[in-house]
């Protein structure tokens, strides 16, 4: 069964968390090897046969192309940081204010991810390991205007 391009169909039902058993690395093939299991010229379904060939060497080795797209990249979930800015001018005399600032930066201290590793076979594969952005911070500032 063929699943659809929703993210979260390839989500580990147990943890949420993405799936790595889902991915392997491609097959290697070696120099004069045969290829015979319903394959085009662009590695997808077909009905041809081929033998892996070179440049000339015994070095060469051939993959076939998966199913994913260029750069599938593995999606973290959903993140989001609040900035805000408020401010209150308070007029004393024609000619005096007093204003107050307030700078609120990831005002509700919500992290955000690094991406999940993408090597197709590392032990970190799928995982998030850590976050990139600063904790709260709150800025206050008071000024005389004359």
């Amino acid at each position: 069964m063929s699943k659809g391009g929703d993210p979260h169909d390839y989500l580990d039902p147990g943890t949420s968390m993405f799936n790595s058993g889902i991915l392997a690395v491609p097959t290697v093939f070696t120099t004069g090897q045969v290829l015979a299991s319903n394959l085009n010229s662009q590695g997808g379904p077909g009905n041809q046969t081929y033998t892996v060939g070179g440049n000339g060497t015994n070095t060469f080795r051939g993959q076939l192309f998966g199913s994913l797209p260029r750069n599938p990249g593995p999606r973290g979930p959903f993140q989001q940081q609040w900035d805000v800015y408020v401010a209150r001018v308070f007029s004393i005399t024609e000619r005096m204010r007093l204003r107050f600032d307030g700078q609120f930066f990831n005002l509700f201290n919500h992290p955000v991810f690094i991406g999940a590793s993408g090597v197709v076979g590392s032990s970190a594969f799928g995982q998030i390991v850590s976050t990139v952005n600063q904790p709260r911070i709150i800025q206050l500032a008071g000024r005389f205007e004359f």
